[in-house]
């Protein structure tokens, strides 16, 4: 019923974003569930990802907000990304209020693996070349076969470094086991953007099998399976404090320096975050000065925690996180 209710309100927001002429893609679960898994129901969403171009970002969040409503639980976030590298506008409602919709300007935020200049030729590319998924009588936009799987790629092995679980692993399985796609293409295109190592690292996790049914050459290079399934699997409410850590360790003094300065003087909305992971959500925050002390207590408690002998996950992990980070720039 779950996944019924889904592809409903996934059809809702495209007749929405489609009356009013706004271009736009779904993006990972949505598509995959009903274009490569066996059973819909078997792929679990969260919420719908849609992605539109930079400039229909805001028409469309005001679109989708106005037929669905904002979400309480981000009141206190601006409703569109003050930069170019946030990974999506504040989430709404979708029309039945059934999911949050999470509207992307942009495929991924950038990395330091990526080739901006090449990202930005991909981007400008994928509208050309989409296909579309059949849902209750209606063909859903989506990306083309080989652009889903370096997107996943991107997603989860850079992005999120794996720590959103083995849905990554099966995504792949299900896309290319079920989705007719040119393997020798979508490792050219990889090479241009500079993730061939990625790719190569994501496959390594599948049976040899089926990417060799795709066309992909042989794997050069192997993602230890204990090493992935260790970051698939880790406790998900210390992931931002194992990033953290590893981002120190890799650093020097002088870029640790800047990026404990970036962690201390955030921005109000994200200050009002930890405060609602910390404290009762419905709890009245304090006025900025007294929020910003009570956020530079917990910056340094995190700080400790990350760096001291009480660290919330092991040093094995963190270094499962390093040695990912080394086998995605190819540095053993």
């Amino acid at each position: 019923m779950r996944a019924l209710a889904l592809q409903a309100e996934a059809l809702r927001v495209h007749t929405l974003l489609h009356a009013a002429g706004i271009a736009h893609v779904f993006l990972k679960g949505i598509v995959l569930a009903a274009l490569a898994y066996p059973d819909p129901s078997m792929r679990q969403m969260r919420d719908l990802d849609v992605l539109v171009r930079p400039e229909d970002l805001a028409r469309a969040r005001a679109l989708l907000a106005e037929a669905g409503g904002e979400m309480q639980h981000f009141a206190h976030k601006p409703p569109l990304p003050s930069d170019d590298v946030a990974k999506h506008a504040t989430p709404v409602w979708s029309p039945r209020q059934v999911v949050a919709v999470e509207l992307h300007a942009h495929l991924t935020p950038p990395f330091q693996a990526l080739d901006l200049t090449a990202f930005a030729l991909f981007e400008h590319d994928i509208w050309a070349r989409l296909g579309a998924v059949r849902i209750g009588g209606a063909a859903l936009p989506c990306l083309a076969p080989e652009d889903m799987c370096l997107h996943l790629v991107m997603h989860g092995l850079y992005d999120h470094e794996l720590n959103n679980g083995p849905v990554f692993v099966t995504d792949l399985l299900y896309l290319l086991r079920a989705v007719p796609l040119d393997g020798a293409e979508v490792e050219c295109r990889a090479e241009r953007l500079g993730i061939a190592e990625g790719l190569a690292l994501s496959l390594s996790l599948l049976p040899s099998d089926v990417p060799a049914a795709r066309g992909f050459r042989p794997a050069r290079m192997a993602l230890p399976r204990d090493l992935a399934a260790a970051l698939m699997f880790q406790d998900g409410r210390f992931r931002t404090e194992l990033r953290l850590s590893a981002d120190l360790a890799e650093r020097g003094a002088l870029a640790r320096l800047q990026l404990l300065l970036r962690k201390v003087f955030a921005p109000r909305h994200v200050m009002l975050d930890r405060w609602r992971k910390e404290r009762d959500a419905d709890s009245a925050p304090p006025a900025l000065p007294w929020l910003w002390l009570w956020f530079l207590r917990t910056r340094h408690r995190q700080m400790q925690t990350v760096q001291g002998a009480a660290s919330p996950f092991s040093a094995t992990l963190r270094q499962h996180l390093l040695t990912l980070r080394a086998l995605r720039a190819s540095r053993r």
